[in-house]
């Protein structure tokens, strides 16, 4: 009886390693968003970013045009709950976010922001999720960079 008790502690341990192992096996998504003062012609403009962890819903959605995208935007999450996670802003010119983070699964399959540009072009950019990301809405196009990966800024 004694040495039973003197293994509970043991095995309590033990269960909550593998719990903590469980758990941690994702990323942090380091943010950044701001906005020029002639972001989208100087309107307000709508910004989904978004994790997906199934790999054939990311290929359906690079697919799809930021346009496209807004239109259909809601009933597609209720369609894939299990499948993406957005963050989703409506943003003014000149405004800036804190900075901010997001847990990242391992199993993430991809990175996605639409831009609701009033000009016309897909706005769909792809990133890497288990990289930091920093966004700038400009008149009409993203500038989207992820330091670890590359210095500049990505352009379409």
């Amino acid at each position: 009886m004694n040495r039973r008790l003197q293994r509970r502690p043991l095995a309590i341990c033990v269960l909550a390693l593998s719990l903590t192992s469980c758990v941690s096996s994702g990323t942090g998504l380091k943010v950044q968003i701001r906005l020029r003062p002639d972001a989208n012609d100087n309107s307000p403009v709508p910004l989904s970013l978004l994790l997906v962890y199934d790999q054939t819903v990311l290929e359906q959605l690079l697919a799809v045009g930021a346009s496209q995208w807004f239109v259909g935007r809601e009933q597609f999450l209720r369609d894939h709950a299990a499948d993406v996670h957005e963050e989703f802003y409506e943003l003014v010119p000149d405004q800036s976010l804190p900075e901010f983070r997001r847990y990242v699964p391992a199993h993430t399959a991809g990175g996605l922001v639409f831009v609701g540009y009033s000009a016309e072009g897909e706005h769909r950019y792809r990133f890497d999720p288990s990289r930091a990301l920093q966004l700038e809405v400009r008149a009409n196009h993203l500038c989207l960079t992820q330091p670890e990966l590359q210095g500049d800024c990505h352009e379409p």
